[in-house]
């Protein structure tokens, strides 16, 4: 068993692990479905938004709306997100941990994960704003911006990679496990961008492939909005089939968000143990 720091890891394992255990498992149906009821809603609102689709609601309120539902969808994928952490782990040690007793552990944690989450938002804006402040001065140029902008938030994701398993998994502080993240990175650099891959890879593939239907019905839209193109089927973007479509990549989103958390938590099991470093 691959639970001690210092031993290789077996990414397939983890991989395969968070797929039949945890992404496409019974146990993780209570969050997929509470993903689903809420982002679903979210997504017709902020469709409806910008191709202007009526749903009775004053422009200036829906916005309103979608910017305050925002942060809380975030705040619940984060609960969840630590539920799939809590449980995930906890397999990984061969121990069965039920959704009840996780959803109590969580509660107990979701100010150090918030705190951790906010942490991580604010370092993303300072790069963000610093490249972006750079001034104009040609196309080559500003497409090397990019590319570090781009550099640099792979950078981010990868120094913060196991911090919300350090915080359920090895009870750390916000801090102490944005720190604790970041050395870890950089003793196994090679390590933690081959799994962060592998899951951003899974995780694209994964969305992509539930989106299939609702990219089919909005894409004729979308070119017709633009006066690119003839709606050819107007009926596909009827409510039925859009509510369908969005239902389906609401699905696929969650199964996504439940893959990423359970990658992290099983790779910090494999590579760390719980110990501190």
């Amino acid at each position: 068993m691959m639970v001690v720091f210092g031993m290789s890891v077996n990414y397939g394992k983890i991989v395969s692990d968070a797929l039949k255990k945890d992404a496409f498992s019974r146990k993780s149906l209570p969050i997929i479905c509470i993903i689903v009821l809420v982002a679903a809603p979210i997504l017709t609102f902020i469709l409806s938004f910008i191709f202007g689709v009526p749903f009775g609601i004053p422009t200036f309120l829906l916005l309103l709306l979608i910017l305050l539902v925002l942060p809380i969808f975030w705040i619940l994928t984060l609960f969840l997100g630590g539920i799939v952490i809590k449980q995930a782990g906890e397999d990984a040690r061969d121990k069965c941990i039920s959704f009840k007793e996780s959803f109590q552990f969580v509660k107990n944690k979701m100010l150090s994960l918030v705190c951790a989450g906010i942490l991580i938002a604010f370092i993303r804006s300072v790069i963000n704003t610093s490249i972006s402040n750079i001034p104009y001065v040609g196309g080559l140029f500003n497409l090397i911006v990019s590319i570090l902008g781009l550099i640099f938030s792979i950078f981010v994701e990868l120094l913060v990679f196991v911090t919300y398993p350090y915080i359920i998994l090895g009870e750390k502080g916000a801090i102490d496990a944005i720190s604790a993240s970041a050395h870890h990175f950089f003793e196994k650099k090679l390590q933690v961008f081959i799994i962060w891959l592998i899951e951003s890879v899974i995780t694209l593939v994964i969305t992509f492939i539930f989106a299939i239907p609702f990219i089919t019905i909005i894409l004729p839209f979308i070119l017709s909005h633009f006066h690119l193109e003839k709606l050819p089927h107007p009926h596909l973007f009827s409510p039925i089939c859009l509510a369908g479509s969005v239902i389906i990549l609401s699905i696929g989103i969650a199964i996504a968000l439940v893959f990423s958390y359970a990658v992290t938590a099983r790779y910090y099991i494999s590579a760390i143990g719980g110990t501190d470093e």
